[in-house]
């Protein structure tokens, strides 16, 4: 009998412990969920670039990247990698920004920003990293990948100019424009 009433406290113990977790994790969530709304809120209200500005917007990708990692099959978790990639490329974290949207590109191939993740990769490497090499592999995996989307143009003319200065780029318009009598 002792032991049916040891095994019985035992299950007890158990079942209230694992539901513990459960509520532990949901409030997690919502606690996060919680901060990203605050923050998002006193990100507005900062002047852009301000010290107050780029401790919060590094503070929300943090966030944001947080529950995409605990709560990958999450509906939203690729729109919150997405977000940490934009607001890392704001901040100019770089390299991390490209992280989260090969993350994206890896993880949610079926995301409708996906497309736009990898053409973010390939942005960066272009525009702010300076590396062509890179930056040419990626227009062309993008090219190849998705040839009939919105951003196959925009692909397609960054892949035609990569290298070129702002002065080359100039140049060339005005021929263009010369050339078709404007």
């Amino acid at each position: 009998m002792r032991i049916i009433i040891v095994a019985t406290l035992i299950l007890i113990f158990y079942s209230c412990k694992n539901e513990t977790k459960k509520i532990d994790i949901a409030d997690s969530k919502e606690s996060l969920l919680n901060q990203v709304d605050s923050i998002e809120k006193l990100l507005f209200s900062y002047e852009a670039g301000s010290l107050a500005s780029n401790q919060a917007a590094a503070k929300i990708v943090k966030l944001y990247n947080q529950l995409a990692t605990d709560f990958p099959d999450d509906p939203k978790a690729p729109e919150y990698l997405f977000k940490a990639g934009e607001v890392s490329m704001g901040i100019n974290m770089d390299f991390d920004a490209i992280g989260y949207f090969q993350r994206i590109e890896r993880d949610y191939p079926n995301f409708n920003k996906s497309p736009h993740a990898l053409f973010l990769q390939a942005f960066i490497w272009d525009n702010k990293l300076n590396d062509d090499a890179k930056a040419e592999f990626i227009y062309k995996k993008f090219l190849e990948k998705y040839p009939q989307h919105e951003m196959a143009k925009d692909a397609q003319f960054s892949l035609e100019n990569l290298g070129k200065s702002d002065d080359e780029l100039i140049k060339e318009f005005e021929q263009k424009q010369k050339q078709q009598g404007v």
